[in-house]
C-alpha cells in the first residue's frame, strides 16, 4: 500500500508540475514580448549624495527618465540593468555585461579590500542606479555606462 501511495503522489506532482509548466510556456509564445533597449551613461560629476560619508546608508545616485517604463511594464514586465564594464583579460581588453546587482571587490584610500555594489530602482517613466561601498564613503571616479533592457507583454 505505502508503494502504491508513493507511487501516486510521485506520479501527480509530475503531472501537476508539468501542467504548470506547459501553461507558463503557452503564454509566453502565444503573447509575445517587446524589447526596448538603451545605453547610459553616469557621469562621474552628476552623482547626487545621500547620507554622511562614513555612517551607515551613505550611498550615490543617478536618475534617468525612461518613459518606455509605463504602467505595463511596471505591471506585467520585466526591466533589468546590466553594468558595462572594460576588464583586462591576458594582454587584451574586453567587455562585459554585468548585470544588477553588481557586487565586487575595490581598494580604498588605506589599501584596504572593500566591497562596492551596484543596483538599481525602477519607478514608472525612471530608472535609478545606486552605487555603495561597504565602508559607507564613496570611491567613484570615472564615468559609468549601463545597458537597460524594458520588457513587456507583446500586443
Amino acid at each position: 500500500m505505502k508503494k502504491f501511495l508513493l507511487s501516486f503522489f510521485a506520479f501527480a506532482s509530475v503531472l501537476f508540475m508539468s501542467s504548470c509548466g506547459d501553461v507558463y510556456k503557452t503564454e509566453i509564445v502565444k503573447e509575445g514580448v517587446d524589447l526596448f533597449t538603451d545605453y547610459v551613461t553616469a557621469a562621474a560629476d552628476s552623482w547626487t549624495y545621500f547620507g554622511n560619508e562614513g555612517e551607515l546608508g551613505c550611498l550615490i545616485y543617478q536618475d534617468f527618465e525612461f518613459p518606455e517604463i509605463s504602467n505595463k511594464v511596471m505591471d506585467e514586465g520585466l526591466v533589468t540593468v546590466y553594468f558595462c564594464a572594460r576588464e583586462q583579460e591576458g594582454n587584451d581588453f574586453v567587455d562585459r555585461d554585468h548585470p544588477l546587482p553588481y557586487v565586487f571587490t575595490v581598494e580604498n584610500e588605506h589599501h584596504q579590500v572593500i566591497s562596492q555594489n551596484i543596483r538599481y530602482a525602477v519607478e514608472r517613466g525612471f530608472l535609478r542606479v545606486i552605487v555603495e561601498w561597504s565602508d559607507s564613503k564613496t570611491y567613484l571616479q570615472d564615468d559609468m555606462q549601463f545597458k537597460v533592457c524594458i520588457m513587456s507583454p507583446g500586443k
